[in-house]
């Protein structure tokens, strides 16, 4: 397949991203790659662009009011980011009672790509054959294995014992919570088993950190 002109070296990012996961939101999208935007408009022309000019993308509806689509890519932009980028494509699956947790889980992956490390999903029927459990997101300091996980729901602390006790069966040497506010960074801190290698972040503080400054930041519990 020839390479379409007038791409753009964001364009390219936004394709891989989008295949990253799947799919992506308009909100997402915006966040990540027009940053300086006042509104989700900018970003909506350039995907009309992708979508409508060269139908590199689809739009599909999500059934909610917020966000109403969510972007895929076309059969077109699959066979492009095959042929011309040598990537692999990834299926998309959507689910409306997991589409919040996926647009932070994008967030997440986004901002620590920016701070220098190499992220990487984890699908549970492959990750447990070999590992206790399955985490939202890993990434590795050096050789070290750092667990991710997107937390906006609280779960029992029977539970959060057992999730615990698997992390050190995993030989896990840091695990970082990200909240979706302030209040409840501040309720899982006290909430969460105590352990030397737990950070938790509430999400804006995070990205911010990440996108900006190039670091993975997180508290410490007392």
């Amino acid at each position: 397949m020839q390479v379409v002109n007038g791409l753009t070296e964001r364009d390219l990012e936004i394709l891989k991203f989008i295949n990253f996961f799947g799919k992506s939101y308009m909100e997402v999208l915006t966040k990540c790659f027009f940053p300086n935007a006042n509104s989700t408009q900018v970003c909506r022309n350039r995907l009309n662009v992708l979508k409508n000019k060269y139908k590199l993308l689809k739009y599909v509806e999500t059934g909610a009011m917020s966000p109403r689509h969510y972007i895929a890519l076309s059969e077109m932009g699959k066979r492009f980011l095959e042929d011309e980028e040598a990537e692999t494509i990834n299926n998309t699956y959507f689910s409306f009672a997991t589409m919040q947790h996926n647009m932070y889980e994008q967030l997440v992956a986004f901002a620590l790509t920016k701070a220098g490390k190499k992220v990487e999903r984890t699908k549970v029927l492959d990750w447990s054959k070999t590992h206790h459990h399955t985490p939202d997101l890993i990434y590795y300091n050096d050789d070290k294995l750092v667990y991710v996980e997107i937390e906006l729901s609280k779960k029992t602390r029977e539970s959060y014992d057992t999730i615990f006790q698997k992390f050190v069966k995993d030989g896990v040497n840091n695990v970082i919570y990200i909240t979706k506010n302030e209040k409840w960074k501040n309720i899982f801190l006290e909430f969460l088993p105590k352990w030397d290698g737990l950070r938790v972040a509430e999400i804006e503080e995070f990205f911010s950190s990440c996108v900006d400054n190039g670091k993975v930041k997180g508290d410490k519990q007392k």
